[in-house]
């Protein structure tokens, strides 16, 4: 009796020991992923083997200690688990094989700790060497030793799990979960809106209100507008050879450098232009020279302007300008929105060659640092170049000289849920020159419609598997329908038409969850006859 009880726990050992190497690869991405996530790499510009090797952190801060090295300790538990099951089918003896996976795990963990010093989020830390290839020899000693009552706790689970697949659990685990994505995700897209500027912070051009970060550069045209400009306006501006209009309604804004001082805004918001120390002069052409005693800073606070953006959780940023110094860190501040090198709603600087922007919402912080957005090498020469900033409360993307986006950014949930809530990166870099806006959205989209689309292909085959094309329908609305209602919603918070492309994304990820669970359904079927 007791060997009958035991078939299916010796069943189930079987099919855990077959399923090493699908654990092995698993856990090989696992790792990759959580540990180079988001994959934005780039080269110093200094590199250097010493420069490597001082990036390295010996121990992490006490802060953290305990949590990286449960964190660790859990990464490379089931990468050591699959390569356990891999190397029981050698017949090697157990002392090597325990060797063979704390070598290698030690190897691919010096490897991730050395690409991360590639990654401007990252900080690559020598413990974590030590606690990795631990977590893949508590890996090895599960396997060995304890992988009999895990195939029995599996086998448990999955048993209640199809004692309750019935189509009425089924449907409200799937409408309880899509109404989780919708409250999730709307609730995070009103993140990247503009409702925590403060209305106290003056217009500064040249420096900081401190008066610390100062710019050496050259400045002709400023303007800003309370939107979006359109393509043809963007196509317009960008038409123009010389100085862009500033007569245009677009403009909340605008301040033409061609006239001694004082410069007063042309609009309606009357914001006029100060001169914290000496006297400013244009040169010729009516560019103005910054440098650390020639900047500029409103007489009062901004709040007009201010009030405006923050009403309307979107902005255009339009100047012409030119770097008199390749060399340039704080960031050294171009145009800022602040009260101190701390406390911002927005500021536009430049950091050695690249182009830095900060943004307050309420998910990047009341100093815009998580993250800062750079351009890499936008200031490779001393010429003067055209900028746009475009931010639609999502959306932003930047121009330079023409009128297709230089770089471009979507502070979408995909984003936000992978890059803040689940990685949790603090006051990091975002360079836009990484590929990276793909991964976000896979990511995001996968969690959200494969377990929806799976979920509608089992609802759709258990409830009318006697009558197929009202299956298939069921099913098609069960992959549609989703998609469609959450970009809806997330156009509707965002102020935006709805992205085509993400609505293609969510329709695709949920067809190959359909296809995966009706082929799984087509095989077992054979099987069973």
């Amino acid at each position: 009796m007791k060997l009958m009880r035991d078939r299916p726990q010796l069943n189930w050992n079987h099919r855990l020991e077959k399923a090493a190497l699908p654990i092995f690869i698993g856990g090989f991405l696992f790792v990759a992923i959580a540990t180079l996530f988001p994959f934005d790499f780039y080269l110093p510009d200094r590199f250097s083997l010493p420069n490597l090797l001082d990036s390295f952190h010996l121990a992490p801060s006490r802060q953290t200690a305990f949590k990286d090295l449960v964190e660790n300790l859990i990464l490379f538990l089931p990468l050591g688990f699959g390569a356990s099951g891999l190397l029981a089918k050698t017949q090697l003896n157990p002392r090597i094989q325990l060797s063979l996976i704390l070598i290698c795990s030690a190897f691919f963990s010096s490897t991730i700790e050395t690409l991360q010093a590639f990654l401007p989020s990252r900080h690559p830390t020598g413990t974590d060497i030590l606690t990795n290839t631990i977590g893949s020899g508590l890996g090895y000693f599960t396997f060995c030793h304890w992988r009999f009552q895990l195939a029995q706790a599996i086998a448990r689970i999955l048993r209640r799990i199809q004692r309750g697949s019935t189509v009425k659990n089924l449907s409200f685990i799937y409408w309880g979960y899509f109404l989780i994505i919708l409250i999730i995700s709307s609730a995070v897209q009103t993140t990247t809106n503009l409702s925590n500027w403060n209305t106290d912070y003056p217009l500064i051009i040249g420096n900081e209100a401190t008066g610390d970060r100062p710019w050496n550069g050259s400045i002709s045209q400023l303007a800003i507008a309370d939107r979006t400009l359109s393509e043809p306006e963007i196509n317009t501006l960008f038409q123009q050879e010389s100085k862009f209009s500033l007569n245009s309604s677009s403009w909340l804004i605008s301040y033409q450098f061609d006239r001694p001082n004082p410069w007063q805004s042309r609009d309606e918001i009357l914001l006029p232009l100060l001169t914290p120390s000496k006297s400013l002069k244009p040169e010729k052409d009516g560019v103005l020279n910054l440098n650390p005693d020639r900047w500029l800073q409103t007489e009062r606070s901004a709040k007009n302007l201010i009030k405006i953006l923050r009403q309307q959780h979107q902005f255009s940023l339009m100047l012409t300008l030119a770097t008199l110094e390749d060399r340039q860190s704080g960031p050294a501040r171009i145009v800022s929105l602040s009260k101190t090198p701390f406390e911002r709603n927005l500021t536009l600087g430049q950091e050695e060659n690249d182009l830095v922007f900060r943004l307050r919402t309420p998910i990047t912080g009341r100093n815009g640092m998580n993250p800062e957005f750079v351009v890499p090498n936008f200031f490779s020469d001393r010429q003067f170049h055209r900028l746009l900033i475009a931010y639609d409360g999502a959306n932003l993307a930047f121009y330079r000289d023409r009128p297709t986006p230089l770089s471009e950014i979507r502070l979408t949930p995909d984003f936000i849920l992978f890059r803040y809530l689940l990685l949790n990166f603090e006051e990091s870099v975002l360079r836009l020159d990484a590929p990276n806006a793909i991964v976000y959205c896979i990511f995001y989209y996968s969690v959200v419609f494969i377990p929806l689309g799976s979920l509608a292909a089992i609802i759709g085959y258990l409830r009318f598997r006697d009558r197929p094309w009202i299956a298939r329908l069921l099913i098609f609305l069960g992959t549609i329908l989703p998609g469609f209602l959450l970009e809806l919603l997330l156009s509707r918070i965002r102020g935006t038409a709805m992205a085509g492309d993400r609505l293609l994304w969510s329709w695709a990820i949920a067809s190959l969850a359909v296809w995966g669970v009706m082929r799984y359904v087509r095989v077992r079927s054979l099987n069973t006859d």
